[in-house]
């Protein structure tokens, strides 16, 4: 094999070396914007998951001042009762 051989060897093994190169770049940088995509919907999630849990527990305050309020009038009504 002659030095000019071994020399376009070497060059096509570095074209290739180059190509791998940027084919993982691209797909690298593909994966990073997904990456970047999922954190987004996932915060944007746990907002939402936040907004809920606030609104639960108002809810839940709510219907326990409604059970307080039914149990004071069932009082109150067995109180009149038995007058």
């Amino acid at each position: 094999m002659t030095e000019q051989q071994t020399l376009e060897q070497l060059l096509e093994y570095v074209r290739r070396l180059i190509k791998k190169y940027q084919a993982l770049e691209a797909e690298n940088q593909a994966l990073r914007r997904r990456i970047d995509d999922l954190q987004q919907r996932a915060d944007a999630t746990e907002q939402e998951n936040q907004k809920l849990r606030a609104r639960l527990e108002t809810l839940e305050a709510e219907r326990d001042a409604i059970r307080l309020q039914v149990a004071e009038l069932v009082r109150e009504l067995e109180n009149l009762e038995l007058e």
